[in-house]
């Protein structure tokens, strides 16, 4: 539980003070307190369990409203929050009447203590500077407290301390990361750095123009409402703002309309962090990483909020852009320099698919990562680039066996994992939907013919998750592939309706409207899909899955649907199915899943006398262990070659296979 805490508060620390990700622009987007109850209205058509406020939603949102403002537990203490966190029946209650009134009370008593406790921030910020300022100079980086990052401040001074050395610790690392001794206008352009970070981050909350404050803090109200009553349905459900669901459609279909270039900024500016590849930026051959942008479009991007800077560099297709930029000469000497570029379909290839292979008998075993489900307009999809990986496996020589490697795969594209399972089965159906009218709809796969059909191990671990669930769960139930990893996955099997690609909806907002299942008729919320060789990931150890977040849905089961009756269609589409569909269904294979139990005994006994495997589970014990990295053998993908060997060998007709999978 530590180490995952040690890895989220990490992540959160960079995503609080110095974003180097894109984010996306802020649209002219307005709320208002009586939306909150408008959109609460629609998600309670939508949603599969939740159907009314009730009582535990009002005590969830409380928590979840206080829990994403103060995240690091930088801003309140325990006596602050405990109204909330331990609200009274009556309390309760009394929040449901109001709601049905459309009256915000409790929220608006949470936003003023977090407007409070901002301002009270700001306060205590100008007065520790000097004292660090005094003693910052002996480079001594503070320790965490063990208890900060899990719990509330319990007294002022503990709060104070707390504040002290989060600025501390920022200081610190800008200046570890400077390539030169900082001098003093270095240190002040450090503090300044730190608090206009600050405050960019808190803008979210407070507001601080001088016009128009009360349309501000009722926007805040009403955003910071919603989003935590919507995520007190069920964990998945979720109201976004305009920026939030355009990163998630870009990341959906791995690509935006851009310049191909990721900023980040310190105290010393704005510069050029990564240059995507074959992106107009790249292609104009004047910019490079290290860069420090000056403006865009003639206008200077020193001082503008990081949003502000992504909303000049993102917008329409073969739109003209002005950058200008600093950068070193081959003598040293820094010149400014103006580019123009024009906007493009900004791909977001990075680690979309790998492919590998290595020589075997007189073959090859090949193995592909997919790291999620993806599909875009430009006709870039995970099936097609799926289906590319294996034919050009087989183009390397004889593919005598597959590992798919699903460990990262968090989901995305639901539509493409039937695609992608599609291509290791005939026909058949892949997965099945429950919604809350308890109507089952099948998903199939129905071209009749396997891209790959041999042996096949997929590789998975507790981050796989959704759609990448589906895939391995329906593979696994037909029995032509063999699941190794860690004991289970996620667990994620709820579906969720979303606005995000309707033209222009007035709300932006997923929902959780039901559950899918496999062909064997198990759903995977909770339990996930089950190991059947265990091979420790890097998530082994790690709280990590469905069974541990807020508000699970829970899970049930429907009738199998190998023979598929085709229960769903009308008599037409029956009639066209049965003539064509049917005589080419895909039946369950018995080959693989009879080996288990000798994979299974071939690998503990390998494992057992490799001493790099036992010091990896050592190291992940102990939560000394980072992950896969360029400077990490990949101790998993290694046994899961040795696994697929002897599925290979065992289907092997010679009498000397057993024999060789002892040697090995």
């Amino acid at each position: 539980m530590k180490r995952a805490i040690s890895k989220v508060i990490s992540f959160l620390f960079i995503l609080m003070i110095g974003m180097s990700t894109p984010l996306i622009a802020q649209q002219q987007w307005n709320l208002k307190p009586t939306h909150v109850k408008e959109v609460m209205d629609d998600l309670f058509v939508y949603h599969i369990e939740q159907k009314e406020m009730k009582p535990e939603i009002v005590q969830r949102s409380f928590r979840l409203y206080l829990d994403r403002f103060d995240v690091l537990k930088y801003y309140l203490t325990e006596n602050e929050v405990n109204t909330f966190y331990n609200p009274s029946d009556s309390m309760l209650s009394d929040a449901v009447n109001r709601y049905y009134k459309g009256d915000l009370y409790y929220y608006e008593q949470l936003q003023e203590l977090v407007e409070t406790a901002i301002s009270r921030a700001r306060t205590n910020r100008e007065l520790m500077r000097h004292e660090i300022e005094r003693n910052v100079a002996s480079k001594t980086l503070p320790k965490a407290s063990n208890d900060g990052s899990v719990s509330f401040a319990r007294s002022q001074p503990d709060l104070v301390k707390r504040q002290k050395l989060h600025m501390h610790r920022f200081i610190m690392m800008q200046d570890r990361a400077t390539p030169f001794v900082a001098t003093s206008t270095d240190y002040q352009k450090m503090f300044e750095y730190y608090e206009n970070r600050m405050r960019e981050y808190e803008s979210n909350y407070y507001a601080d123009s001088e016009t128009n404050l009360q349309a501000q803090s009722d926007h805040n109200l009403a955003f910071h409402t919603l989003k935590s009553l919507t995520r007190s349905l069920d964990t998945h459900t979720e109201y976004f703002s305009p920026d939030e669901t355009r990163m998630m459609q870009s990341s959906l279909s791995k690509g935006f309309y851009g310049v191909g270039l990721v900023l980040q900024r310190d105290y010393r500016g704005i510069t050029v962090y990564e240059i995507t590849k074959n992106g107009p930026a790249e292609k104009s051959g004047d910019i490079a990483v290290g860069d420090e942008v000056v403006t865009i479009n003639n206008q200077e991007i020193k001082n503008l909020k990081y949003k502000e800077i992504i909303e000049l560099l993102h917008g329409g297709e073969d739109q003209k852009l002005k950058i200008s930029v600093r950068s070193p000469d081959p003598q040293g000497n820094v010149k400014e320099k103006s580019v123009v570029v024009f906007r493009e379909k900004v791909g977001l290839t990075t680690r979309l698919i790998e492919v590998d292979y290595e020589t075997y008998q007189d073959g090859i075993i090949g193995k592909i990562t997919l790291n999620s489900f993806y599909d875009n307009q430009a006709g870039v999809s995970s099936s097609k680039d799926m289906k590319k990986a294996i034919e050009s496996l087989k183009a390397q020589g004889d593919l005598k066996g597959l590992i798919f490697d699903i460990r990262e795969n968090t989901g995305g594209y639901f539509l493409q994992a039937i695609e992608v399972a599609g291509l290791f089965i005939s026909n058949g159906v892949v997965a099945a939907a429950k919604f809350s009218d308890g109507k089952l709809h099948y998903l199939r796969d129905l071209d009749g013919k396997k891209t790959y059909g041999g042996p096949l191990v997929i590789l998975t671990s507790r981050l796989s998750a959704s759609s990448s669930e589906i895939v391995a769960g329906t593979l696994s139930d037909y029995g032509v592939a063999v699941i190794v990893g860690d004991p289970q996955t996620f667990g994620k099997g709820s579906i969720q309706y979303q606005t995000l690609t309707l033209p222009n909806p007035k709300h932006y907002f997923k929902v959780t409207i039901g559950r899918y299942y496999t062909v064997s008729g198990k759903c995977t919320q909770l339990d996930g899909v089950k190991a059947d060789v265990v091979l420790p990931s890097h998530y082994y150890y790690e709280k990590v899955g469905e069974q541990y977040v807020t508000a699970p849905l829970s899970r049930d089961s429907i009738a199998p649907a190998y023979e598929d009756n085709l229960a769903d269609l009308d008599a037409r589409a029956k009639d066209i199915f049965t003539r064509f569909y049917l005589p080419t269904l895909q039946q369950r294979v018995d080959t693989w899943k009879g080996m288990v139990p000798e994979l299974k005994k071939n690998s503990a006994k390998r494992l057992a006398k490799n001493k790099e495997f036992q010091s990896y589970l050592k190291r992940l014990e102990s939560g000394d262990y980072d992950g896969r990295s360029g400077a990490q053998k990949d101790i998993q993908m290694e046994e899961a070659t040795n696994i697929l060997k002897d599925m290979i060998e065992l289907n092997q007709p010679s009498s000397s296979s057993k024999l060789k999978l002892f040697s090995r």
